[in-house]
């Protein structure tokens, strides 16, 4: 079973040759079963999906128990993309073991550096610190 992986020219993102988006081929949807007033079952998906065959993979370095996970996350995606190998175009097939995960990113910490509690902990002993970070 080949995995075909959507780069373009460009392995790092998905620009192709050009700077121009290179389109997914094989998406991963984001789906709620549902039931209609009437009884017949359908399946609500998000108005776009998630390009597998265009996304990198994970950067494998740091400590080992970070390249563990990120090899992890790296054959979870070959898991996916070989699943697609066993449908037919315009066909989907459903991931049970997969489920969805709703994060929001953290906002940038806008703390003045004199408000951290290490700076804190350190200016009292070192009286030129407050000095130096004032400057900068």
């Amino acid at each position: 079973m080949a995995i075909t992986l959507n780069l373009g020219e460009n392995s790092s993102s998905s620009k192709g040759k050009e700077g121009n988006w290179v389109k997914p081929t094989v998406y991963a949807n984001i789906i709620l079963p549902a039931t209609t007033e009437e009884g017949k079952s359908i399946t609500i998906s998000l108005p776009y999906g998630v390009g597998l065959d265009t996304m990198r993979e994970s950067e494998e370095e740091g400590t080992e128990a970070w390249v563990d996970l990120k090899k992890a996350e790296n054959a979870f995606l070959k898991y996916l993309l070989s699943l697609s190998n066993e449908v037919e175009a315009g066909e989907g097939t459903i991931v049970p073991e997969a489920r969805v995960e709703i994060r929001r990113v953290k906002p940038k910490n806008t703390k003045p550096s004199t408000e951290n509690s290490y700076f804190k902990a350190i200016s009292d002993k070192v009286t030129s610190l407050t000095t130096i970070v004032d400057e900068e």
